[in-house]
């Protein structure tokens, strides 16, 4: 499941925004940046947080601001909203852990940016990178009749988005902070292990 903190459950993935960005300028995660005409400009880096309790997955993601910027406020905006989702293993992807979520359960303020076009998109994701793709209702024989948002969550090498129906293209709009990878890989065996 996916979660916001904001949400009461103890169930599952929890998705959380953090305002403090490690490396960066001050406490808010803000660094200068030169400007045109001598003045400053603030970049922030943007994170969310994935749990999950019963396998001890609880991992920094750093938002790609930078390269798909629509996609991953997408991203920041489902770990803002309250709610909780089933995740997988997937079957097809490799080392994914796959969180499908039907648009009529998406929340409002994540349902408004879609569709949206591909930013950042492989059909390779890496280790650590989180990948978005949305499905517009229709969009492959044997989809559910609606639309549906993926968010997948590659923890090894080797991954490709390859499916029944062919190849996708995925938006990666965040990546798992490099200290967290082995964390991230361990506690995704046992996901694949035990289930989520």
């Amino acid at each position: 499941d996916w979660s916001s903190d904001v949400c009461s459950s103890d169930l599952g993935f929890s998705v959380r925004l953090c305002a403090k960005s490690p490396n960066s300028g001050d406490a808010r995660g803000l660094r200068p940046t030169p400007a045109a005409a001598g003045r400053t400009r603030l970049l922030m880096t943007r994170h969310v947080r994935i749990r999950e309790e019963g396998s001890g997955l609880d991992v920094r993601v750093l938002l790609l601001d930078e390269l798909a910027p629509r996609w991953a406020e997408v991203l920041a905006r489902l770990g803002a909203s309250p709610g909780a989702y089933d995740a997988i293993h997937a079957m097809w992807t490799g080392p994914e852990i796959s969180c499908p979520i039907l648009a009529d359960v998406l929340p409002p303020p994540v349902r408004e940016l879609l569709p949206l076009p591909l930013e950042n998109a492989t059909s390779y994701p890496e280790e650590g990178e989180i990948a978005l793709v949305h499905a517009p209702a229709n969009t492959w024989k044997g989809q559910p009749p609606q639309a549906f948002l993926d968010v997948g969550v590659f923890y090894g090498k080797g991954a490709r988005l390859l499916m029944p129906m062919g190849w996708v293209q995925a938006a990666v709009c965040a990546r798992v902070v490099g200290e967290d990878l082995a964390s991230l890989r361990s506690a995704c065996q046992k996901i694949r292990q035990r289930g989520a």
